[in-house]
């Protein structure tokens, strides 16, 4: 019995994480105000506001506590000429940092084309009102 106990206890582990190591609660849509996050076990996409986006070719990988980080590149079309130099994005490297804790997302940006770190909130299958905005000239 005791043995049938510890099986059950090492499957179930082994069952909630996937093959390839990526933590199953970082895996879905996020939505928020300005943000749209998609996580696969191969790929995170993160689409901001005025045409910014974050396409890594790496999964979002948790630490024991939820917490992930990444450097990628901050891409984009269009742009806001209050928040960011010459109105473009160009491809700005980008550090990404942020904590999954139940269905609630926290994401930061810090890139040397924003003034300041971004901070953004978002819900597992919630709805983004990314492409309703729209962004001055």
């Amino acid at each position: 019995m005791r043995y049938a106990i510890v099986a059950t206890l090492v499957l179930g582990t082994l069952a909630a994480c996937s093959s390839d190591g990526v933590d199953p609660s970082a895996l879905g849509s996020w939505g928020g105000h300005e943000i749209l996050v998609r996580s696969t076990p191969a790929a995170v996409d993160i689409q901001l506001a005025c045409g910014a986006f974050v396409r890594a070719a790496t999964p979002l990988r948790l630490d024991a506590s939820g917490q992930f980080a990444f450097t990628d590149t901050l891409r984009g079309i269009g742009g806001n000429r209050d928040t960011l130099p010459n109105s473009s994005y160009s491809k700005s490297p980008v550090r990404v940092t942020g904590r999954v804790i139940g269905d609630s997302l926290s994401v930061s940006l810090l890139a040397a084309s924003l003034p300041q770190v971004h901070q953004y909130g978002a819900r597992k299958g919630a709805p983004s009102d990314v492409a309703g905005l729209v962004c001055r000239a």
